[in-house]
């Protein structure tokens, strides 16, 4: 399975009644480089903690440092996403809400 960012929009996307999908994804058009910055800093982060652990002798304060700015920018990252899916629920209908709500649906995965 594509667990790339815009995979898993469009998967979502898919999801939804059409035009609700097409809400997502223009709305994911629009900020998507905003939602890949902040993937590519979390990805730059998570390297920092494995470089810590690379290192010798090993350096538990940078550990945890490292760790730290991996969970904000993770959180970033989060806040990225859901930016583009609550914009996009802003101009969708109450079914395509409802399907955001239900998503994923029972028996599939994210």
């Amino acid at each position: 399975t594509d667990r790339s960012i815009t995979a898993r929009i469009e998967r979502l996307a898919a999801s939804l009644p059409s035009t609700d999908g097409d809400k997502l994804r223009a709305q994911f058009r629009t900020d998507r480089n905003a939602v890949q910055a902040a993937r590519g800093d979390y990805e730059k982060a998570r390297n920092g903690i494995r470089a810590v652990l690379r290192r010798e002798p090993f350096d538990a304060p940078a550990l945890e440092d490292s760790m730290s700015k991996a969970r904000a920018a993770r959180q970033d990252f989060d806040q990225a996403l859901q930016s583009v899916i609550a914009k996009a629920a802003v101009e969708m209908s109450a079914a395509g809400r409802q399907a955001l709500a239900d998503w994923p649906r029972p028996g599939r995965q994210r």
